[in-house]
């Protein structure tokens, strides 16, 4: 099962300013701390709400507030983002990007029943770093392939 979401930053800041007290409802104390570190740290909470909720979806827990302290993500030494879920025992692989004022994640569950681990500094395939689980994750062919799109070479 796969999870996305998307935070518009901006959006997010006025949030944050209406309701001060939000972080401390959303955010683990890891979580805010290394926020608070960068350089703007509302990017980077929305980049770990977004990755809190598209875990949320990946996984069909409900809503935000009863999950959203439960739902942990944690960067490694590389500072590649992973999450844990307290009460859970599904292995979850996340993404966080930001582009043009908007903060997206992606999730999603591993079935293979493999731990997802940190993202390494070895190159894979096209030369990128990581563990390859999304890889090989995205190179399963599509069943929406033959469903939505008869005929074509969507993959």
């Amino acid at each position: 099962m796969i999870g996305i979401d998307v935070v518009d930053v901006e959006r997010f800041r006025a949030t944050l300013e209406r309701s001060p007290g939000l972080p401390g409802r959303l955010f683990t104390d890891d979580e805010r701390a290394y926020c608070l570190a960068g350089a703007d740290p509302v990017v980077h909470m929305a980049g770990t709400l977004a990755a809190k909720e598209a875990v949320i979806k990946a996984l069909s827990l409900g809503n935000l507030a009863a999950w959203a302290r439960r739902v942990e993500v944690t960067r490694g030494a590389s500072g590649a983002p992973s999450v844990k879920v307290t009460g859970r025992r599904e292995t979850v692989g996340i993404s966080i990007t930001h582009d043009g004022g908007y903060a997206a994640a992606v999730a999603f569950r591993d079935i293979s029943g493999e731990p997802v681990r940190e993202a390494s500094e070895e190159p894979t395939r096209e030369g990128r770093g990581g563990n390859g689980k999304l890889d090989r994750f995205l190179d399963r062919p599509s069943p929406f392939a033959r469903v939505l799109y008869p005929g074509s070479d969507f993959p």
